[in-house]
């Protein structure tokens, strides 16, 4: 063998070895941020889902409480003596709706904590996640955009996908804050809608069934938490968006008082 053909073998052994160690090292990277990623979303479209469905048996039941607020003004409205016996059957129906529609009340508030208890944790992960990232893009995309300008160099392309990283767990909060926001409003509203019945000329069973429907919803409000440091309401976005403002202003400032480096 000529000791060309000993040097080009030496080559291509080294070229196939640096090859597999940067093969190597880009599944690495890309096992280390892809996975807990991709965990990270399954699991917000997850909780997304299952605020929709609380967000769903809300609306359900706020419907049914109308309608029997409807026949509730029917029958105050009866003052015929004839139809008393009517209007007495009628009041003890419309008695044990409400009473289901009470149980139902507070298993579907029962069944949204639970559920966000489960995800807590998780939640506050992705709240910490979505934060740093548009903090951190956010400040490297200001310091690139900077230098380049100063060095007549156009911006790395690299940065968009950051950028699109950061923007995608923008929306995916505001997306969530939304949906919980909508749930914990759905909760209140049944309370808005049973104070509107008219007090007098109810019989004395469906006095009492209004009365303990109103009780248990005084007493029992829907919080939605992160680990109960957060709750997940449209507060939470204007703190992410102060904070983000706040430490995005410091660093630039930082970055503005450290030496000009040719």
């Amino acid at each position: 063998m000529t000791l060309g053909g000993i040097f080009s073998s030496a080559m291509n052994i080294a070229l196939v070895s640096k090859t597999n160690e940067a093969l190597s090292f880009f599944l690495h990277v890309f096992y280390c941020t892809s996975v807990p990623v991709t965990i990270l979303t399954t699991f917000v479209s997850l909780y997304y889902g299952g605020m929709l469905m609380v967000i769903e048996k809300f609306k359900h039941l706020n419907r049914r409480l109308v309608a029997v607020i409807d026949q509730l003004d029917d029958v105050v409205d009866i003052y015929d003596d004839k139809r008393r016996s009517y209007k007495i059957t009628k009041s003890c129906e419309l008695s044990d709706a409400l009473d289901a529609l009470s149980i139902e009340h507070d298993e579907i508030c029962r069944f949204a904590v639970n559920f966000n208890e489960l995800g807590s944790l998780q939640m506050l992960a992705f709240i910490l996640n979505a934060f740093l990232s548009i903090v951190s893009q956010a400040f490297f995309s200001y310091v690139n955009i900077v230098m380049s300008m100063r060095r007549n160099e156009s911006f790395h392309v690299n940065l968009i996908g950051g950028m699109a990283y950061a923007i995608v767990n923008a929306v995916l909060l505001f997306v969530i804050v939304n949906a919980t926001s909508e749930a914990i409003n759905r909760a209140k509203a049944t309370g808005v809608l049973l104070h509107k019945v008219v007090a007098g000329c109810l019989d004395i069973r469906l006095e009492r069934s209004i009365e303990i429907f109103s009780i248990q919803l005084l007493n029992q409000s829907l919080d939605i938490t992160a680990c109960k440091m957060f709750t997940l309401n449209f507060g939470l976005i204007y703190s992410v968006v102060g904070a983000a403002t706040s430490y995005l202003i410091i660093l630039v400032q930082f970055e503005m008082m450290r030496p000009s480096r040719n």
